[in-house]
Formats: C-alpha cells, sequence, structure tokens
C-alpha cells in the first residue's frame, strides 16, 4: 500500500516539531551560563555617566584607558550578539517558509472527464492541524522576541562605538595638552645650575659613594664582589676557547643561516667573559641583599643595564661586524657596516646611560636643574647619533636614492632638540622615541625576512640536517620542491610586516582603540561593493590550504612506501592509487580553504556553469590533456619508468600529470608531452609488461672467413654477457643469422634477448667490443670498401699535356 501524503506530511511536521524545540533549547543558554547583554548595558551606563558628565574632562589617561578596554569588549559582546541572533532569525524563517500554509492550488477537474474523480488535497488531520499551527505561532512569537533582541545588541554597538569616539578624543586631548606643557629652557636650566654649582661635586660624590650603597658594603663584601666578578669572568674564558675552538673546526657555511650561526657562536665568545663577570657580580649582590639585608638597588640596577648594553653590542656584531672567523654576510659594504656599528655602539652607550639617569633612582637624589640639564644633553647626543647614523645609510645603495626620507628623519630629529632645549621636553621625547623605535624595527625586519626566505629555501633545497629530515616526513623526493612552503613564507613575512605596521602605528600615538578597530576590520571583515572581504579569514585559508597540500605530500608518501607495499599491486596500480589519492586530497583541500575564506560553493557552481560554454571553446585543449590524464591513470598504458618512444621522441617516463608527462631522453633533457599525444598517437613502449627486449648486432666479415667459426664466436660473446638472457623458459636464446653477401662482406646479425630493454644501447657497445676482440685474436678481418678501377686508353685519345705531334 502506498503511504499516503497524509501520513508523510504528519510525520515531516513531528520531525520539525521536534528539531525546532531541540535547537530552542540547545540554542539559548541554561541556567547556568547568564546572559552577557544586561551586565554589558549596566557597564555602559556607568561609562556614560563618567565621560558625558562633568568629570570627563578631568580623567586621567591611565582611567581612560581603561575605559576604552572596556568599551572594547562591550563592543565585542554586542556583536557576537548580533550574530547569534541572525542566525536564530533564519533558523526560524526557514522553518516558518516550510510550514507556511500558503500552497498554489490544485487545478479543478475539467467538464467531460467522465467518470474521473477530481483528486482531493490532503489535508492534515484535526490534531495534526493544530500542532503545526501551534508550532507557527510559537515561532512568529520568537521571531518578535529575537528582533526585540536583535535591536537592543545593536543600540548596544552603537553606544560603545559612539563612548569609545569621546573617550578616544579626550585621549587625544590629553595627549596634546602634555605635548604642548613647555618647562624650563636650557638657558634657565644653565642660569640655575651656574648659582648651584658648588653642590656639583657634592651630589655627584654622595650620589656615587653613599646613595648607590657601596659605603655600606664594607671592604670584605667588596673583596667577595671582586673575587666573584673575576670567577664569572674565568669561566666566560673558558666558554670562549671553547666556542672558538668549535667555530674554527667548523667549515666556512654556505647559506644565511649557517653564517648567522657562526657569527652568534663567535660573538657570543667575545663577549663571554665580561657577561659572565656581570652574571657573577649580580648573583653575589642578590645574594648580599636577602643575607645582610642592604640597599644595593642602584648597583643592582648597573649590572641589569650592563647586561642589556653587552647584549645589545653583541647582537650588532653578530649582524653588521661579525667577530672572527665568522665573516661579513650582510649585502652591504664591509666599511660601511663597520661604521654603522660604531655608531650603534655609541647609542647603546647612551642607552645605559640613559637608563641609569631616568630609569633607575639616581634622579631622586638629583637636584631639578641637573635632572633637566642631563636630559637636554642626553638629547643633543642621542639626535647628533641618530642623523650621523640617517647620512651614513645614504651610503648604501638602495638608502642612497631614498635621500628625502633621510631628510625627512633627520629634520624631525633636529625639530626635537629644538623642542627639548625650548622646553618642550614630552615633544621632544615622543618625536626621538618614534624616530628610534622606527629605525630599529626597519632595521630588524629587513634582515629577519631575508632570514625567512633563507630557511624556507633551505626547506625547499634540503641544506642541513633538520630540513632533509623535515622533507622525508613530507616525502618529497630529492630535487623536488616542498609544497606549501611558499605561501607560508609569504604568510610568515606578512605577518611580521603587518605586526611591525602596528607597532609603529602604537609608538606614533595611533590609541589602542584605533588598533583595536583595525583588528576588527580584518576579523569581521569589511564590504567590497555586495561582496564581504575579511582578510583574516583569507590568510586562514591560505595558511590551511599550505598545510593540506604538505599533508597530502605526506599522505602519498605514505601510500607510496609503506601502506600499499603490505597488496601485491603492481607499480602501474600502485601509482594509479596514490595518484588519485592525491588529486582528491588535493581538491578536497582547495574546497576548506574556499570554504574557510568565506566562498560559496553554491556561487562558484553557478559561475561555473555561466562560464562553461566560453571555457568549452577556450580551454579545451585543457580538457582534452586532462581526460587523456584520466585514461593514462587507469588504463595505464604508460607507467613511471617505462622506456617509450613518441613521434621522434624516446626516453623514460618520468612523471604523469593530469595534464602532461614528464619524458626524460638519453641526453637527460626533459621533454614536456601533452596526454592527448600520447592517446591519440602512436606510442611504442618497450617495457609495457616486462623489461625484456630483443636486440640485433650486424655484423660483417671478410670474404674467405670461416663462417662457422663466426657463428661460436658471436654466441659465445652474446651467452658471456650478464644481460643476455639464455636458457630460460618462453625466451628464445641468443641467435646468429647469416643474413646475405655484401658487396665486400659477409654479412651477419647476432639477436638475442636482454633483461633490461632500456640498456640496450650499452649492451650493444659491449658486444662490439668484445667482437672486435676476439675476432683481431682469431685472426678474422672486418672488411673495408673495395674498387676496382680499369683505365681504357682510346687509340684517338690526345696527346699528353707538353709532348707536341711529329704529323705535319
Amino acid at each position: 500500500m502506498k503511504p499516503q501524503p497524509l501520513a508523510a506530511r504528519a510525520l515531516f511536521a513531528a520531525i520539525l516539531l521536534f528539531t525546532g524545540v531541540y535547537s530552542a533549547f540547545a540554542g539559548t543558554d541554561g541556567p547556568a551560563s547568564a546572559d552577557p547583554v544586561p551586565p554589558a548595558e549596566d557597564r555602559l551606563k556607568r561609562i556614560d555617566t563618567a565621560l558625558v558628565d562633568q568629570r570627563g574632562p578631568f580623567l586621567s589617561e591611565a582611567e581612560l584607558k581603561a575605559y576604552l578596554s572596556q568599551l572594547t569588549a562591550i563592543r565585542g559582546v554586542g556583536n557576537a550578539c548580533e550574530e547569534d541572533i541572525k542566525q536564530a532569525l533564519e533558523r526560524i524563517e526557514g522553518e516558518l517558509n516550510i510550514l507556511s500554509p500558503d500552497k498554489p492550488a490544485e487545478k479543478p477537474p475539467e467538464k467531460g472527464d467522465g467518470d474521473k474523480a477530481a483528486p482531493k488535497a490532503a489535508q492534515p488531520s484535526g490534531g495534526e492541524g493544530k500542532e503545526i499551527d501551534q508550532r507557527r505561532r510559537d515561532l512568529e512569537q520568537e521571531r518578535e522576541k529575537q528582533n526585540a533582541r536583535l535591536a537592543t545588541c545593536r543600540l548596544l554597538v552603537f553606544k560603545s562605538q559612539d563612548l569609545t569616539n569621546r573617550a578616544t578624543a579626550l585621549q587625544q586631548s590629553l595627549l596634546a595638552d602634555r605635548l604642548k606643557a613647555v618647562g624650563p629652557t636650557l638657558l634657565d636650566v644653565l642660569a640655575a645650575g651656574v648659582g648651584d654649582a658648588g653642590r656639583w661635586w657634592e651630589v655627584t660624590s654622595k650620589l656615587l659613594w653613599v646613595d648607590s650603597g657601596v659605603a655600606r658594603m664594607g671592604w670584605q663584601h667588596a673583596a667577595g664582589l671582586l673575587a666573584v666578578a673575576l670567577i664569572g669572568v674565568g669561566a666566560g674564558a673558558l666558554l670562549r676557547r671553547r666556542l672558538r675552538r668549535r667555530a674554527e673546526a667548523m667549515g666556512p657555511p654556505a647559506d644565511l643561516s649557517g653564517l648567522i650561526s657562526l657569527a652568534v657562536g663567535t660573538c657570543g665568545a667575545r663577549y663571554a667573559p665580561s657577561l659572565g663577570g656581570i652574571l657573577g657580580a649580580a648573583l653575589y649582590l642578590q645574594g648580599l641583599q636577602r643575607v645582610a639585608s642592604l640597599e644595593l638597588s642602584f648597583l643592582m640596577e648597573l649590572i641589569y643595564g650592563l647586561v642589556a648594553y653587552f647584549m645589545a653590542v653583541a647582537l650588532m656584531r653578530v649582524v653588521l661586524r661579525p667577530c672572527w672567523p665568522a665573516r661579513h654576510y650582510l649585502n652591504l659594504p664591509a666599511e660601511v657596516s663597520a661604521a654603522l656599528a660604531r655608531r650603534l655602539s655609541v647609542l647603546a652607550v647612551l642607552a645605559l646611560v640613559g637608563y641609569l639617569l631616568f630609569k633607575t633612582p639616581i634622579q631622586e637624589h638629583l637636584p631639578e636643574w641637573l635632572q633637566l640639564l642631563s636630559q637636554d644633553l642626553f638629547v643633543a647626543f642621542v639626535v647628533l647619533n641618530l642623523i650621523w647614523i640617517l647620512w651614513l645609510l645614504g651610503r648604501l645603495e638602495r638608502w642612497g636614492r631614498d635621500w628625502k626620507l633621510r631628510l625627512l628623519f633627520s629634520v624631525a630629529a633636529g625639530v626635537a632638540l629644538v623642542a627639548e632645549w625650548a622646553g618642550y621636553r614630552a615633544f621632544s621625547q615622543f618625536v626621538i622615541v618614534g624616530v628610534i623605535l622606527t629605525l630599529l624595527l626597519i632595521g630588524v625586519g629587513v634582515p629577519l625576512t631575508k632570514l625567512l626566505g633563507d630557511l624556507f629555501d633551505g626547506l625547499d633545497e634540503g641544506r642541513h640536517g633538520w630540513q632533509r629530515l623535515v622533507r622525508r616526513l613530507v616525502g618529497v623526493l630529492p630535487g623536488e620542491p616542498l609544497p606549501g612552503a611558499g605561501w607560508i613564507n609569504v604568510l610568515a613575512v606578512l605577518l611580521l610586516w603587518s605586526g611591525i605596521a602596528a607597532a609603529l602605528l602604537r609608538i606614533w600615538g595611533v590609541s589602542e582603540q584605533g588598533l583595536a578597530l583595525i583588528g576588527l576590520y580584518l576579523t569581521d571583515g569589511f564590504q567590497l561593493g555586495s561582496v564581504k572581504v575579511v582578510p583574516s579569514k583569507i590568510l586562514l585559508a591560505i595558511l590551511l590550504l599550505a598545510l593540506l597540500l604538505t599533508l597530502t605530500r605526506w599522505l602519498k608518501g605514505q601510500l607510496n612506501r609503506h601502506w600499499l607495499d603490505k597488496f601485491r599491486f603492481d607499480r602501474g596500480v600502485r601509482e594509479a592509487l596514490v595518484t588519485t589519492v592525491g588529486y582528491v586530497a588535493a581538491t578536497m583541500a582547495v574546497l576548506l580553504a574556499l570554504s574557510v575564506a568565506g566562498i560559496e560553493l553554491t556561487n562558484l557552481a553557478i559561475i561555473a556553469g555561466a562560464l562553461s560554454v566560453g571555457i568549452g571553446f577556450g580551454l579545451q585543449n585543457v580538457v582534452n590533456n586532462f581526460v587523456s590524464g584520466l585514461i593514462l591513470l587507469f588504463e595505464r598504458p604508460v607507467k613511471t619508468g617505462d622506456f617509450i618512444v613518441v613521434g621522434g621522441t624516446q626516453g623514460y617516463v618520468k612523471r604523469i600529470s593530469i595534464r602532461s608527462t614528464q619524458i626524460e631522453t638519453p641526453d637527460r633533457a626533459d621533454v614536456i608531452l601533452p596526454n592527448s599525444a600520447l592517446i591519440s598517437g602512436q606510442v611504442t613502449n618497450w617495457m609495457l609488461h616486462d623489461p625484456l627486449g630483443r636486440i640485433a648486432v650486424p655484423v660483417g666479415v671478410a670474404y674467405g672467413s670461416d663462417t662457422q667459426r663466426v657463428r661460436e664466436i658471436l654466441l659465445r660473446i652474446a651467452g658471456e654477457h650478464p644481460e643476455v638472457i639464455k636458457g630460460r623458459g618462453g625466451v628464445p636464446d641468443p641467435k646468429v643469422l647469416f643474413r646475405s653477401f655484401g658487396d665486400s662482406a659477409l654479412l651477419f646479425e647476432l639477436r638475442a634477448v636482454v633483461r633490461q630493454i632500456d640498456r640496450q644501447a650499452d649492451v650493444i657497445s659491449d658486444i662490439n667490443f668484445a667482437v672486435e676482440a676476439a675476432f683481431r685474436q682469431q685472426g678474422i678481418e672486418f672488411p673495408f670498401p673495395q674498387r676496382e678501377i680499369h683505365i681504357r686508353t682510346s687509340p684517338s685519345a690526345p696527346a699528353p699535356l707538353g709532348q707536341e705531334s711529329n704529323e705535319d
């Protein structure tokens, strides 16, 4: 009995009712998880009160920063709420469309149809109809609630954005006021210092002897400190000796990463004694503070500053002026690198001095005029060194052309110096820190970019042991590129410079909320016409595609070398399976990457259908080769490693891809043939079923030679060759044929079956060498073409030149 439409519709309604109830419970949080929107609204009201009332202009930068962080979190709650409600509304609309009673009416029966009864539309029974109507009303009520909640979430986002703009404006106003603040000028500071010049020595001696804690140590602790520092220097000297011996034992590196590793080792050895002594002193002072309860904070700060200084100098030497026996590896003139290293070392010294002056307790013990004077002199030295470095970079080819950029940085540093001396010290500090950090980030980003490129190039080529290990694990053969390495390199460089760009924006005054807004555009995307572009999804899709392609290559290698070896597949079947799995996995990787990127596959299907006619005409050759590749893959008339002849090309099949086949000729030249040529043309496969093949060696001997002896010698030579098959069932033994009587020789032909037909040229050459040696030993001659010329003299022939006739 056929199922009735009524039963089918009732069953479908029950399924919808169950899924609707389940999704309603699953889509809402239980009592354990509270709705985050009401608390966000309360926090938003408190922030609104703080920003809008009279307290707004008097808020500190720390309070504004805290409020901005809270507003960012509130906006995130609103965006998440809006996305969840949109998904719920889409589900509700889908169920309402299914349960809608508005169906097209059936055509009434026409007159004259005889006794045919018109089919009646199946209607649900009373109970089932009530359930569907009740479910429809519940969905409509839920839609109204969700729409009201959606309005609340959108209002939350709008208000948080408005308050963010207000807080950002207040923050920028505070920054502007701070930068415009004016203090004593350099002349005022000098005047105050001249009037108080008598205290210079008093303040300095008290600072270095009393305030630093040296006077409280005593000579016993001072001697202990010196002894521990000397022990650290000795340990560093031993480490330096070991590192230098190891560096000298290493051969000269051939790539950038090896050169950098050698430079790190040698420069680490160069500064190991200094760092050892400083670390020993740090440990002693740390223990002395705990045991003797002495206040030695200044000495500890000095130790930390010296450690940072020596590490910075060592890093500069690694990059710009590698220590012996490492050699210069940057694409820079050696003299320019050395000059840059010296200037940067001076900057490192200034950084150490600035750290001790402005970030340690020294500042608390100095009078105000001395603090300002030291700051003005410090800024002057820093600015002069910065300008020196900028114009030193002009000696480089790349920076020499960018003189406008160097001039801009130099003018900015000069303006900062003038502002410092004029009393605008906050503005001066802002500009100088910005210039220094900008140059530092660019100087770090350029070599890191080059190092990343060298790293992934090494993975492609397998330069080091660990790189070759990675290639073996993935299943990449020698000489083949690592799949996805190029894309990962591009993503790594892009992430590196994106981080540098974000840091530069933050350095030059862009607020954290501005960066958060940029990040919001990167993560949530933006509308480009009717298309929503999400950069983070695109980058994630590229990374996922690269990783999946690498995983596909590993899977193919495992199938080919391990898993399929357990089954008795011939080489052709195994290669067909591996290739099929590779293409299927690559296709799935591409589709998954497109899905992660936010590209709807249905849209791709529509575009493909619209362009199918044009693709059919424009890419018919590509499609032909693609189909031919599938035929080669499943029929296997040609396999990898076969020796084939196609037209005028012969050689080994090196690789069969979906579009073309790569053939390596005996001259080791790679010939790319379209797959259609192997399907539609004539192909000679010497190794289709087995590698056996017959060779024919023509031999000619002089007339009068013993033919039986020639036959015996040829058969003996063929039988002695290891590649010639003899005495094997189904394979003919070597045979000598007396082909014909030539013009100058008796022509023989040696025929034999060899084990590897692709080595026929080597076998024929070996046999020819052996035949020549055997015939020479037996006195059998090889003929050469001979011609007998008979000259007939005619009676009427003219006399030879120079002889006169005696006839008158």
